[in-house]
């Protein structure tokens, strides 16, 4: 299960290095926004969850000048963050768990747009059904997470270890979703015309340290191991040296993200 305090600390944690290292992160949200603008008309309500450091919402904001954008994450220091990248009365700021948020809220919303940001919900086919409902018919969502690939030679590489040493199997970072399941969720929920593209990309780090390091500074590091702490530290010690014997390229390593994009409509009233 996952822990959203402790997912609030991490990223608050992060809220000043976030956008340093979010390279993947600011990618996906210029795709999304690329996905919205080709999608149809100019939205006049839009919902972002998950806004961090703003990034989205001020692409959200130059794209759609008229639009009133409702904007909410979990951390406060990201809240922060973004109020000083988008100083617009246009938007509104809220600080908010999206998924207790989404479960009571009322509205009429003509695109619901979140980034990198379901992978954290402990029951995300029950939000997908709550922003069903918050769309006006016509809307849209379009959201962008992380599929069951992302890191695969990191997983490899600690499963390995974990074997050889004869200790349990554990779930080093979070249980991501397959773009199937993410698809049959948004068939289920009532969505129409839904896609879920999929991308894997590879990216250089000088070392596996420097990989597990950049991710702790945008927030998104996360285990739920259980091993004793002299234990997690002698495997984690093996898994950087293996990694960067094993997945090295002329600069340093690879790491692969498997990002997902994926698209859904409230269909007409007829």
């Amino acid at each position: 299960m996952i822990d959203k305090q402790r997912v609030a600390r991490s990223f608050n944690a992060a809220a000043a290095t976030y956008d340093r290292y979010a390279d993947v992160q600011r990618k996906m949200a210029r795709q999304l926004l690329d996905s919205v603008i080709q999608g149809g008309p100019s939205p006049q309500r839009v919902l972002e969850v998950g806004c961090g450091t703003g990034y989205l919402t001020a692409l959200l904001s130059g794209a759609f000048p008229k639009a009133e954008i409702v904007a909410l994450d979990l951390a406060e220091a990201m809240v922060s963050e973004a109020k000083r990248r988008v100083a617009t009365d246009r938007v509104t700021f809220i600080v908010a768990d999206a998924e207790a948020w989404s479960a009571t809220a009322k509205g009429s919303y003509d695109l619901i747009i979140s980034n990198a940001a379901i992978q954290w919900f402990t029951q995300p086919q029950t939000v997908l059904e709550h922003w069903f409902r918050l769309l006006r018919p016509g809307g849209r969502l379009v959201a962008g997470t992380f599929g069951s690939d992302t890191f695969v030679e990191l997983h490899h590489i600690c499963a390995t270890v974990e074997k050889e040493w004869g200790l349990p199997t554990q779930t080093h970072g979070l249980p991501l979703l397959s773009a199937a399941r993410w698809k049959a969720w948004l068939d289920g929920a009532g969505w129409t015309e839904t896609e879920v593209r999929e991308e894997r990309v590879k990216v250089e780090f000088a070392s596996c340290r420097q990989f597990l390091s950049a991710l702790k500074k945008t927030g998104a590091s996360h285990s739920q191991s259980r091993l004793p702490l002299a234990t997690e530290r002698r495997l984690l010690k093996e898994v950087m040296n293996r990694y960067d014997r094993e997945y090295a390229v002329p600069d340093g390593v690879i790491a692969t993200y498997n990002v997902l994009l994926m698209e859904g409509k409230k269909t007409e009233k007829t």
